[in-house]
């Protein structure tokens, strides 16, 4: 495995939890990314691209591969505006979690397809997105790519995962340490570098798997997205998807300190109404300290809710759901 030391190109991450941070890469990394993804998401005529070209995700799937195919590509800047799709057979659509709740409105528009490969990343696939995908059937195809920024592409999964969390790894990416639970650790050669820092060989993420096979895992959640409460280990994105198959609205539920529990969570609802929080209690398998409403959750530039700005006292922010 080699490693290239003439780094040039620079992303940042979202800063979803934090300060963001400055990655680099080579122009040889990333053309090498562009050439394995290629192979996995085969061919289109055009690409929609919701994800932002500052971001890897966005650059990699939404400028440079249709530049390499020589195909055309849109760029979705404003999710609240109209979209331009483009007028061809077979359409890549490059999206993020925000993306589906367009698509859904806009799903009359899809049906001009004859195929529709999405291309996914950048965050949890959201329920709602079966909705779109069973409404085009064998026309459309499901590519959800696991990565990360100082990372790059580590895994990929199908059409048949849906619902299901198992990953295969992509050709140059090792899994590194034992079969077991623990913290993802990868070695590849496509791993960005830090600012001022010594170009390493492996990387460990912040994402928890149990491993099930030397190219494969089940994605268990983010080490900043799980809390133990009463001992137990409890996922908020596993909370955020329960609540969001029976609300069918983008839910984001933050850790904060118990005065009687220690350690718990509040939940915000984007656009919740006056049944949200009983439905909430009802069904999470936890129970949260504080249920909210705000019309819109905030996120990052790649489509991710932006955790940060979501207050530790839910009324700073929003207005309690009564």
């Amino acid at each position: 495995m080699t490693f290239d030391t003439n780094l040039t190109v620079s992303f940042t991450t979202s800063g979803s939890t934090g300060s963001p941070v400055q990655w680099l890469r080579s122009e040889e990394q990333l053309q090498l990314e562009c050439s394995i993804m290629r192979r996995e998401i085969g061919e289109a005529e055009a690409t929609l691209s919701f994800a932002s070209p500052s971001h890897m995700f966005g650059d990699v799937f939404g400028r440079r591969i249709p530049k390499s195919m020589g195909i055309p590509s849109i760029h979705v800047g404003d999710i609240l505006g109209s979209v331009n799709f483009p007028t061809v057979e077979h359409v890549f659509i490059v999206s993020v979690p925000s993306t589906w709740e367009v698509l859904i409105r806009q799903r009359s528009k899809l049906k001009q397809y004859k195929a529709v490969t999405f291309i996914h990343s950048a965050g949890p696939l959201p329920t709602i997105a079966a909705r779109v995908l069973n409404a085009l059937g064998s026309r459309s195809r499901l590519i959800e790519i696991f990565g990360s920024t100082e990372c790059g592409g580590i895994a990929i999964r199908r059409n048949g995962a849906l619902g299901q969390n198992q990953w295969t790894v992509l050709p140059d990416v090792e899994l590194i340490g034992p079969a077991e639970t623990g913290a993802l650790e990868v070695a590849s050669p496509r791993l960005a570098t830090k600012v001022n820092n010594e170009q390493a060989n492996t990387r460990v993420t912040d994402d928890i798997v149990w491993r099930t096979g030397s190219c494969s895992f089940v994605h268990l959640g983010r080490r900043d997205r799980i809390i133990k409460i009463d001992g137990l280990r409890v996922d908020l994105d596993s909370i955020d998807s329960q609540i969001e198959q029976r609300l069918r609205k983008f839910v984001a539920s933050v850790p904060v300190q118990d005065g009687l529990r220690g350690t718990s969570f509040d939940v915000y609802v984007e656009g919740g109404d006056s049944l949200d929080e009983l439905i909430v209690r009802r069904y999470s398998r936890f129970q949260p300290r504080g249920v909210y409403s705000r019309p819109e959750l905030p996120r990052t530039h790649s489509g991710k809710v932006d955790y940060q700005y979501l207050s530790i006292d839910g009324t700073q922010v929003s207005r309690a759901i009564q």
